[in-house]
């Protein structure tokens, strides 16, 4: 089976900013639709295989694609300097949202991706 956070949104997204219970959806949901088609296993073989993939940790080539980096307040999710591998063009530290920012600020969102993609032209 799968992890999910359906259940748990405050812990998911920090105690600053819990996602809205009306756009995640009913908890369950994922477990189910793994368990139903048995692709729980399938799904988490690139994790399984990457776990023992040392050639991840070593040295990578900086890309030279243009990248934006937008950091939401309470997003949990582990922060790697993302420019030493990335051309990064854009970063924000954004005072709202976390980790389902799609969910919990969706203008915000939205609004940084149109600067971003903006400023490329």
């Amino acid at each position: 089976m799968t992890v999910s956070m359906p259940g748990r949104p405050r812990e998911a997204t920090g105690p600053r900013r819990a996602a809205r219970r009306d756009r995640l959806q009913p908890p369950g949901t994922s477990e189910s639709v793994y368990w139903f088609t048995q692709t729980a296993g399938s799904s988490a073989h690139t994790y399984f295989e990457r776990i023992n993939d040392f050639s991840m940790w070593g040295p990578v080539e900086r890309g030279s694609v243009p990248t934006a980096v937008a950091v939401f307040a309470t997003d949990f999710s582990v922060r790697p300097p993302a420019e030493r591998v990335h051309n990064v063009v854009r970063r924000s530290e954004l005072g709202h949202g976390g980790h389902f920012a799609a969910l919990e600020t969706p203008e915000v969102l939205v609004t940084e991706l149109r600067e971003f993609f903006g400023s490329l032209r």
